[in-house]
Protein backbone atom coordinates (compact mmCIF):
# COMPACT_ATOMS: atom_id res chain seq x y z
CA UNK A 1 0.00 0.00 0.00
CA UNK A 2 1.94 3.02 -0.87
CA UNK A 3 0.10 5.57 1.07
CA UNK A 4 0.71 3.30 4.07
CA UNK A 5 3.76 4.26 6.50
CA UNK A 6 5.17 2.17 9.46
CA UNK A 7 7.79 4.35 11.35
CA UNK A 8 10.71 2.79 13.24
CA UNK A 9 11.63 3.64 16.87
CA UNK A 10 15.58 2.54 17.92
CA UNK A 11 17.06 2.86 21.24
CA UNK A 12 20.60 3.08 21.80
CA UNK A 13 22.83 2.45 24.80
CA UNK A 14 25.88 4.32 26.29
CA UNK A 15 28.34 2.96 23.70
CA UNK A 16 25.95 3.02 20.41
CA UNK A 17 24.68 -0.53 20.90
CA UNK A 18 20.76 -1.19 19.74
CA UNK A 19 18.71 -1.73 23.01
CA UNK A 20 15.42 -2.44 21.24
CA UNK A 21 13.69 -1.19 18.44
CA UNK A 22 9.90 -1.10 18.00
CA UNK A 23 7.85 0.07 14.89
CA UNK A 24 5.04 2.32 15.54
CA UNK A 25 1.66 2.11 13.18
CA UNK A 26 -0.87 0.12 11.88
CA UNK A 27 0.64 0.00 8.23
CA UNK A 28 -3.31 1.54 7.01
CA UNK A 29 -2.75 5.28 7.07
CA UNK A 30 0.01 7.56 6.89
CA UNK A 31 2.17 8.29 10.04
CA UNK A 32 4.56 11.15 10.67
CA UNK A 33 6.16 11.90 14.00
CA UNK A 34 7.88 14.76 14.84
CA UNK A 35 8.69 14.66 18.66
CA UNK A 36 10.24 12.49 21.33
CA UNK A 37 10.41 12.29 25.22
CA UNK A 38 11.53 10.53 27.66
CA UNK A 39 10.22 10.88 31.72
CA UNK A 40 11.91 10.10 34.62
CA UNK A 41 11.24 6.40 34.77
CA UNK A 42 12.64 5.48 31.58
CA UNK A 43 8.75 6.18 29.18
CA UNK A 44 9.54 7.21 26.03
CA UNK A 45 6.79 9.16 24.33
CA UNK A 46 6.77 9.71 20.39
CA UNK A 47 3.84 12.14 18.92
CA UNK A 48 3.47 13.60 15.16
CA UNK A 49 0.50 13.38 12.78
CA UNK A 50 -1.82 9.74 11.47
CA UNK A 51 -4.02 9.97 8.38
CA UNK A 52 -6.20 7.05 9.46
CA UNK A 53 -9.19 8.08 6.73
CA UNK A 54 -8.40 10.15 3.57
CA UNK A 55 -8.72 13.99 4.20
CA UNK A 56 -8.26 13.52 7.80
CA UNK A 57 -4.90 13.18 9.65
CA UNK A 58 -5.13 13.07 13.51
CA UNK A 59 -2.48 13.96 16.46
CA UNK A 60 -1.18 10.76 17.79
CA UNK A 61 0.57 9.84 20.55
CA UNK A 62 2.26 6.55 21.22
CA UNK A 63 3.65 5.50 25.26
CA UNK A 64 6.68 3.33 25.30
CA UNK A 65 7.87 1.38 28.40
CA UNK A 66 11.74 1.56 28.99
CA UNK A 67 12.07 -1.95 27.45
CA UNK A 68 10.51 -0.45 24.42
CA UNK A 69 6.85 -2.27 25.03
CA UNK A 70 3.65 -0.12 23.95
CA UNK A 71 1.82 0.79 27.07
CA UNK A 72 -0.60 3.17 24.90
CA UNK A 73 -1.64 5.12 21.80
CA UNK A 74 -4.11 8.07 22.12
CA UNK A 75 -5.47 9.97 19.21
CA UNK A 76 -6.95 12.92 18.75
CA UNK A 77 -9.25 14.20 16.16
CA UNK A 78 -11.22 17.94 16.07
CA UNK A 79 -12.25 16.52 12.57
CA UNK A 80 -9.61 17.89 10.52
CA UNK A 81 -6.32 17.94 9.39
CA UNK A 82 -4.62 17.87 12.52
CA UNK A 83 -0.88 17.34 13.07
CA UNK A 84 1.38 17.03 16.36
CA UNK A 85 4.65 19.11 16.52
CA UNK A 86 6.21 18.95 19.88
CA UNK A 87 5.44 17.10 22.86
CA UNK A 88 6.66 17.42 26.64
CA UNK A 89 6.41 15.40 29.66
CA UNK A 90 6.03 16.29 33.68
CA UNK A 91 7.08 15.40 36.99
CA UNK A 92 4.12 13.16 36.89
CA UNK A 93 4.37 11.35 33.72
CA UNK A 94 1.23 13.45 32.21
CA UNK A 95 1.89 13.92 28.19
CA UNK A 96 1.36 17.32 26.62
CA UNK A 97 1.18 17.83 23.00
CA UNK A 98 0.95 20.83 20.51
CA UNK A 99 0.60 21.29 16.94
CA UNK A 100 -1.91 22.53 14.27
CA UNK A 101 -5.17 22.09 13.44
CA UNK A 102 -7.14 22.93 10.73
CA UNK A 103 -10.43 25.06 10.90
CA UNK A 104 -12.80 26.22 8.53
CA UNK A 105 -15.10 29.33 8.82
CA UNK A 106 -18.05 29.37 6.18
CA UNK A 107 -18.31 33.47 6.74
CA UNK A 108 -19.33 34.72 4.22
CA UNK A 109 -17.75 31.72 2.37
CA UNK A 110 -15.70 28.76 3.17
CA UNK A 111 -12.10 29.33 4.38
CA UNK A 112 -9.74 26.54 5.97
CA UNK A 113 -7.56 28.36 8.42
CA UNK A 114 -4.86 26.67 11.00
CA UNK A 115 -5.13 27.23 15.13
CA UNK A 116 -2.79 26.06 17.46
CA UNK A 117 -3.86 23.38 19.83
CA UNK A 118 -2.73 21.40 22.59
CA UNK A 119 -3.80 18.18 24.55
CA UNK A 120 -2.85 16.69 27.86
CA UNK A 121 -2.74 13.10 28.35
CA UNK A 122 -2.13 11.35 31.70
CA UNK A 123 -0.39 8.84 32.52
CA UNK A 124 -2.69 6.02 31.31
CA UNK A 125 -3.22 7.95 28.13
CA UNK A 126 -6.33 9.47 28.92
CA UNK A 127 -7.18 12.96 28.21
CA UNK A 128 -7.77 15.61 30.51
CA UNK A 129 -8.19 18.78 28.89
CA UNK A 130 -7.59 20.01 25.08
CA UNK A 131 -7.02 24.15 24.46
CA UNK A 132 -7.25 26.23 20.96
CA UNK A 133 -5.67 29.34 20.18
CA UNK A 134 -6.99 31.35 17.45
CA UNK A 135 -5.38 34.58 16.51
CA UNK A 136 -8.39 35.93 14.10
CA UNK A 137 -11.04 34.34 12.16
CA UNK A 138 -8.52 33.59 8.72
CA UNK A 139 -5.26 33.88 10.93
CA UNK A 140 -3.05 31.00 10.54
CA UNK A 141 -1.35 30.01 13.53
CA UNK A 142 1.37 28.01 14.11
CA UNK A 143 3.32 26.61 16.74
CA UNK A 144 7.44 26.59 17.17
CA UNK A 145 7.77 25.60 20.84
CA UNK A 146 6.28 24.28 24.13
CA UNK A 147 7.48 24.23 27.74
CA UNK A 148 6.21 23.71 30.97
CA UNK A 149 6.70 25.32 33.80
CA UNK A 150 7.65 24.57 37.26
CA UNK A 151 3.83 24.92 38.51
CA UNK A 152 2.38 23.42 36.18
CA UNK A 153 1.57 25.99 33.46
CA UNK A 154 2.21 25.20 29.35
CA UNK A 155 3.80 27.76 27.30
CA UNK A 156 3.44 27.50 23.92
CA UNK A 157 4.91 29.78 21.21
CA UNK A 158 4.58 30.17 17.75
CA UNK A 159 3.52 32.56 14.71
CA UNK A 160 0.38 34.03 13.90
CA UNK A 161 -0.25 35.43 9.98
CA UNK A 162 -3.08 37.94 10.82
CA UNK A 163 -1.75 39.58 7.87
CA UNK A 164 1.73 39.38 8.03
CA UNK A 165 3.91 37.63 10.75
CA UNK A 166 3.65 38.04 14.49
CA UNK A 167 5.33 36.36 17.21
CA UNK A 168 2.79 35.05 19.53
CA UNK A 169 3.60 33.32 23.18
CA UNK A 170 0.12 31.67 25.47
CA UNK A 171 0.31 30.58 28.84
CA UNK A 172 -2.13 27.81 30.22
CA UNK A 173 -2.81 26.93 33.75
CA UNK A 174 -2.81 23.49 34.99
CA UNK A 175 -6.22 22.86 34.12
CA UNK A 176 -6.03 24.22 30.49
CA UNK A 177 -7.33 27.56 30.63
CA UNK A 178 -5.77 30.33 28.98
CA UNK A 179 -4.15 32.68 31.49
CA UNK A 180 -2.48 34.89 28.76
CA UNK A 181 -1.40 35.54 25.32
CA UNK A 182 0.75 38.10 23.89
CA UNK A 183 2.50 39.16 20.79
CA UNK A 184 5.56 41.32 19.30
CA UNK A 185 5.28 42.68 16.18
CA UNK A 186 8.31 44.93 14.57
CA UNK A 187 8.49 48.69 13.54
CA UNK A 188 7.24 49.36 10.38
CA UNK A 189 4.89 46.25 9.07
CA UNK A 190 7.97 43.46 9.06
CA UNK A 191 7.53 39.77 8.95
CA UNK A 192 8.52 38.33 12.12
CA UNK A 193 8.45 34.57 12.43
CA UNK A 194 9.17 32.54 16.23
CA UNK A 195 11.84 29.87 15.63
CA UNK A 196 12.09 28.65 19.06
CA UNK A 197 11.59 29.44 23.12
CA UNK A 198 12.90 28.62 25.95
CA UNK A 199 11.60 29.12 30.17
CA UNK A 200 13.63 30.24 32.88
CA UNK A 201 13.27 29.13 36.36
CA UNK A 202 11.11 32.77 37.39
CA UNK A 203 8.52 32.22 34.18
CA UNK A 204 10.49 34.45 31.99
CA UNK A 205 8.99 32.86 28.77
CA UNK A 206 12.16 33.86 25.58
CA UNK A 207 10.82 33.98 22.00
CA UNK A 208 13.34 34.01 19.11
CA UNK A 209 12.67 34.66 15.81
CA UNK A 210 13.84 36.16 12.32
CA UNK A 211 12.17 39.61 11.63
CA UNK A 212 12.43 40.90 7.82
CA UNK A 213 10.99 44.51 6.63
CA UNK A 214 11.61 44.58 3.07
CA UNK A 215 12.35 41.49 0.43
CA UNK A 216 15.77 43.18 -0.26
CA UNK A 217 16.65 43.32 3.52
CA UNK A 218 18.30 40.88 5.53
CA UNK A 219 16.60 39.67 8.26
CA UNK A 220 16.84 40.76 12.06
CA UNK A 221 17.34 38.19 14.98
CA UNK A 222 15.26 39.14 17.14
CA UNK A 223 14.80 37.79 21.01
CA UNK A 224 11.39 38.68 23.13
CA UNK A 225 11.37 37.78 26.34
CA UNK A 226 7.67 38.14 28.13
CA UNK A 227 7.57 38.16 32.01
CA UNK A 228 5.16 35.69 34.25
CA UNK A 229 2.20 37.37 33.83
CA UNK A 230 2.45 37.92 30.13
CA UNK A 231 3.91 41.49 29.94
CA UNK A 232 6.61 42.44 27.43
CA UNK A 233 10.24 42.90 28.86
CA UNK A 234 12.66 43.71 26.74
CA UNK A 235 13.30 43.20 22.82
CA UNK A 236 17.30 42.53 21.57
CA UNK A 237 17.67 42.85 18.30
CA UNK A 238 20.86 41.59 16.19
CA UNK A 239 20.60 43.31 12.52
CA UNK A 240 21.81 41.68 9.26
CA UNK A 241 21.77 37.85 10.20
CA UNK A 242 18.89 35.51 9.03
CA UNK A 243 17.89 31.98 10.82
CA UNK A 244 16.52 29.86 8.53
CA UNK A 245 14.38 27.28 10.41
CA UNK A 246 17.52 26.38 12.40
CA UNK A 247 17.82 29.24 15.24
CA UNK A 248 17.95 28.14 19.34
CA UNK A 249 17.97 29.78 22.57
CA UNK A 250 18.93 29.01 26.20
CA UNK A 251 18.86 30.87 29.33
CA UNK A 252 22.27 29.64 31.87
CA UNK A 253 22.51 30.05 35.46
CA UNK A 254 23.29 33.40 35.26
CA UNK A 255 20.46 34.34 34.04
CA UNK A 256 22.40 35.37 30.36
CA UNK A 257 20.15 34.57 27.00
CA UNK A 258 22.43 32.86 24.47
CA UNK A 259 21.26 32.56 21.11
CA UNK A 260 22.20 30.63 17.71
CA UNK A 261 21.42 31.50 14.17
CA UNK A 262 23.04 31.15 10.53
CA UNK A 263 24.87 34.77 9.34
CA UNK A 264 22.83 35.76 6.00
CA UNK A 265 26.43 36.76 4.62
CA UNK A 266 28.59 34.27 4.95
CA UNK A 267 26.10 31.41 5.79
CA UNK A 268 27.77 30.92 9.11
CA UNK A 269 27.05 29.77 12.37
CA UNK A 270 25.93 32.62 14.54
CA UNK A 271 25.96 32.60 18.52
CA UNK A 272 25.35 35.99 20.28
CA UNK A 273 24.86 36.46 24.88
CA UNK A 274 22.81 38.92 26.19
CA UNK A 275 23.31 39.58 29.57
CA UNK A 276 20.22 39.64 31.67
CA UNK A 277 20.97 43.24 33.31
CA UNK A 278 22.27 44.88 29.74
CA UNK A 279 18.98 43.64 28.01
CA UNK A 280 16.90 45.05 30.44
CA UNK A 281 18.38 48.39 30.76
CA UNK A 282 19.26 49.26 27.04
CA UNK A 283 16.31 47.08 25.27
CA UNK A 284 12.94 48.61 24.10
CA UNK A 285 9.20 46.55 25.57
CA UNK A 286 7.66 44.58 23.06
Amino acid sequence: NPTSTLRLELKYGPNGELVWATRSGSGSGRLSLAALAVDAAGNVYVAGGETREAGNSDYVTIKYDPTGKEIWTAHRDWSANDDARFLDVDAYGNAYVTGSSLRFTEDPEKTGHEDIATVKYDPDGEEIWTASFNGGADANDVVSALRLGPDGQVYVAGTSYRPGADHIAIQYDTDGTELWSAGYAGPGGTEDIAHAAVLDPMGGFYVLGSERGSPDRKPWLVTVKFAADGSGRWVARDEGVATGGAGTLAVDREGSVWITGGDAGGQDFLTIKYAQSQTEADAGKP
